[in-house]
């Protein structure tokens, strides 16, 4: 008879028994977890969102009998403790001082899904422990969508697919909603199973459970293991739980539904948090104004900055705002410590830097679009005595909505660089173009300003006739005598306040310094001498007898004042004003990002031209000048210095002629000649470069009869750029080309006739000339957009910032230069990269 007694447990029955205790434990554990009620202490918990479990603790399967005791008690205190109240967990919340980095210190991992970061299609690869709000994004997306096709299995057997669908005796069929493909193990799954299951669970050992891998290679006995899975009760709780689930997210009933509305409206108000604060940042950032000030930790002082400040303006109309506000200034002054706030300097170093990020890829996607470009650098020391590399490309960019060609610069970057050779800014170069990923193959041009010591360019062109007049103005000793008495007038009453202020009431305008890297202000000094003299000589007057000056400066305004009213300072006003013109009309144009080599060529053969009727125009220069020196007043005949004697040689002829006859010949030969000549000789051999560049591409759109000379020079451009274009494909299309130009384009610059080939849906036939005509416009004229960026970077980064950081620096001058961009940036695309890189305590997807 079997005794009545109590039974001892074997050694595998008491380890089934501490497992299944145990499982209770972390199935109770995770429940409260997943609804938020508790937390593991260690752990960094938000109060609006619900954070993952971790992993450090070992695989309980894995555990001594001993060890699951143990650690089983360890994890029950751990449980037990509550969350703690607001102001009391400093792992949660940061302390409100806008200076520091608060906004950094936590990271959840709860927040990973929720800001922007996606559960896996494939449920192979969903976490062990799929959290409430994982579950539910899973359940409203639905199973993914099964393919059209399916691997044989390792006996060759093709894949069942009436098993995909339930026959009913009435001869109907229902389909398999619950079934689902992982693409990554090739295995057949339960959709409801895997999301509602629990890894571990007795009754949970169906092949169709994710963590079992699936039914996969054997479709032998498929029929009768999805039949077996399906009729069980394990899928029947969890096929009814899943559509349970289904319509009370769909419906919004429910607990699920009530914790989503609550996430959701909390979401609302962080993101609209968040969009008042990338207004701030593009605001500020596009107009190069300062976001820090002199206290930018305390709401409602005066002095914390134009960021606080702006968001202090806009909270007037945005109640949202005004309460975040009101919450962080209510913080400060408990000095109690809050969740995230978002207005440090390190949130707003994030922000512009997504922004300029997102600004920087739009500018690589138009280059890669363009496949060619020209690479345009330039260097200069900034505020902080640091060089400064700036990185700008040049390319033809298609509109696809205007279906035309355009020219386009954009800014790429600044680089902080020490050494200025030409090998290391090459390495230099190299690096950027990888890291940004740009291909070096595609580089089509070089652009620099006039540097001697860089590979073959094309010189920039503004540049070019700087260094032209800086050299034509030092060609005698009375150009460099009238240019530099024009500084120092400007020095002498630039340094007094009281003598600029007698300068502005006698002349109603002001002088300007010369300038030898920018020749507009070389204009720009001469204009006021020729438009005020007179009224220049009044001021000089009135500073001689009314202040108390050095006699060192009496005798410098005096020796101005004679120097003014000579006939040679007359006329070399008017020759220099209107050589000066057209020299700065002409700059300016080549300036311009728009404008190509062939309207380059244009530009200087006029410029050539001018010069050129300048230089045959002195009586007419002469004429003018007297005229103007009778009207003032001012002496009108050269002043004649004494002739210096020369000792003739005795093979000389005693005729023989030293000097020309009279002053007036004297100074237009060794003067005005000189000069002109001077100028004309610099700017055509400055510009040879340029001419050589653009006869390789002329044939293309000229007018000529000569057959085999354009053939040549087909041949040998296409050789050149041998990767780009085929030479037999580019000699058949000159071909046809040239007996179709002259009737179907009109004239007009290369770009202008690129499009008009667009525009007639000629493209398909003449392939390799577009090719040609994209590559030669993107070549650069000038790097006038690199010196703009330099303008830029001296006003964001001044006196009062010269401790900004290098990447902040960039960023800023991405969004101010860039601001056509700037403007267009997506503030959702924001929000969104800037929750997925950096996890926070709120919830923001």
């Amino acid at each position: 008879m079997a005794s009545m007694g109590h039974k001892k447990l074997s050694g595998a029955q008491n380890r089934a028994k501490a497992k299944k205790k145990e499982d209770e434990v972390n199935k109770n554990k995770r429940t409260l977890r997943d609804l938020g009620f508790f937390t593991e202490t260690g752990t960094t918990r938000s109060s609006t969102c619900t954070s993952s479990t971790t992993s450090s603790h070992e695989d309980p399967l894995e555990r001594s009998r001993d060890q699951v005791s143990e650690e089983s008690i360890q994890d029950s205190a751990q449980l037990l403790q509550p969350v703690a109240s607001k102001g009391s967990d400093e792992s949660c919340e940061s302390e409100v001082t806008l200076d520091s980095d608060n906004d950094d210190k936590t990271i959840s991992d709860a927040l990973q899904a929720e800001s922007g970061i996606q559960i896996a299609t494939d449920p192979i690869h969903w976490p062990r422990d799929l959290k409430q709000s994982d579950r539910d994004d899973i359940v409203m997306k639905g199973p993914p969508a099964l393919p059209t096709n399916f691997p044989r299995d390792s006996k060759k057997r093709e894949f069942p697919k009436n098993i995909l669908f339930q026959k009913l005796p009435n001869g109907e069929s229902v389909p398999r909603d619950f079934l689902v493909w992982s693409s990554s193990s090739a295995a057949l799954l339960c959709f409801p199973c895997s999301v509602f299951g629990k890894q571990g669970a007795a009754s949970e050992s169906s092949l169709l459970f994710r963590w079992n891998g699936g039914i996969k290679d054997n479709w032998r006995k498929l029929y009768d293991r999805v039949s077996s899975h399906q009729g069980s009760q394990i899928h029947q709780k969890y096929y009814l739980d899943w559509k349970t689930c289904l319509a009370s997210l769909a419906d919004h009933t429910g607990i699920d539904s009530s914790l989503q509305k609550a996430i959701t409206a909390e979401v609302a108000k962080w993101r609209e948090i968040l969009r008042g604060i990338l207004d701030v940042t593009l605001f500020l950032a596009s107009r190069n104004l300062a976001f820090r000030g002199q206290s930018s930790s305390v709401i409602d002082e005066q002095g914390n900055g134009n960021f606080i400040g702006a968001l202090q303006m806009i909270s007037k109309h945005n109640h949202v705002i005004k309460h975040h506000l009101e919450n962080v200034a209510r913080h400060q002054q408990e000095g109690s410590r809050m969740q995230a706030h978002y207005l440090s300097w390190q949130s707003q170093n994030e922000f512009i830097k997504e922004c300029a990020s997102i600004v920087k890829e739009s500018v690589l996607k138009e280059i890669k679009a363009s496949i060619y470009y020209t690479i345009i650098t330039d260097g200069t020391p900034d505020e902080s005595h640091t060089e400064q590399i700036t990185f700008v490309l040049r390319f033809v960019f298609f509109k696809t909505d205007e279906k035309k060609w355009e020219i386009r610069e954009r800014f790429l970057g600044v680089e902080d660089m020490e050494k200025k050779k030409g090998v290391d800014i090459a390495n230099l170069i190299f690096d950027v173009l990888a890291r940004e990923k740009i291909d070096l193959q595609n580089c089509r041009g070089q652009g620099y300003d006039n540097g001697s010591n860089m590979a073959v360019y094309v010189p920039c062109s503004a540049h070019s006739l700087n260094l032209a007049g800086v050299h034509a103005a030092e060609s005698s000793a009375e150009m460099k005598t009238f240019f530099g008495n024009i500084q120092a007038l400007y020095v002498f009453f630039s340094c007094s306040p009281a003598r600029w202020k007698i300068l502005l009431e006698s002349t109603g305008i002001s002088l300007h310094k010369l300038c030898d890297t920018r020749w507009s202000a070389r204009i720009d000094a001469v204009k006021p001498l020729a438009k005020r003299p007179r009224e220049i000589i009044t001021a000089l007057d009135y500073c001689v007898d009314k202040l108390d000056l050095t006699g060192e400066m009496v005798n410098q305004a005096k020796s101005l004042k004679k120097w003014l009213k000579s006939f040679d300072t007359v006329v070399l006003l008017t020759v220099w004003l209107k050589t000066l013109q057209a020299v700065d009309d002409v700059s300016r144009l080549l300036q311009s990002n728009s404008i190509a080599i062939d309207d380059e060529i244009i530009l200087i053969n006029q410029l050539l031209d001018d010069l050129g009727r300048i230089r045959s125009s002195w009586n007419e220069l002469l004429s003018e000048a007297k005229l103007v020196a009778e009207s003032l007043g001012f002496e009108k005949d050269f002043e004649v210095k004494r002739t210096r004697k020369t000792k003739r040689h005795h093979d000389e002829p005693p005729n023989t002629a030293y000097f020309h006859d009279g002053a007036e010949k004297k100074f237009e030969v060794s003067v005005f000649n000189v000069g002109l000549d001077h100028l004309i000789q610099q700017i055509r051999s400055r510009f040879e470069v340029v001419k050589e560049v653009y006869a390789r591409f002329d044939f293309i759109w000229s007018l000529t009869d000569d057959i085999v000379a354009q053939e040549r020079k087909a041949r040998e451009l296409a050789k050149f750029y041998s990767t780009d274009v085929n030479e037999e494909d580019l000699v058949a299309e000159i071909r046809h080309f040239d007996r179709v130009k002259g009737a179907l384009f009109n004239p007009g610059n290369s770009l202008n006739l690129l499009n008009q080939i667009f525009s007639k849906g000629l493209e398909p036939m003449f392939p390799s000339i577009c090719i040609l005509l994209r590559i030669f416009n993107t070549m650069s004229v000038s790097v006038a957009e690199g010196e703009r960026s330099f303008s830029k970077m001296k006003i964001i980064k001044n006196y009062f910032r010269a401790t900004m950081g290098q990447e902040r620096l960039s960023s800023l001058m991405m969004l101010s230069i860039e601001n056509d961009l700037a403007r267009s940036v997506s503030y959702e695309e924001v929000i969104s990269n800037f929750a997925s890189r950096k996890a926070r305590k709120i919830c923001l997807a």
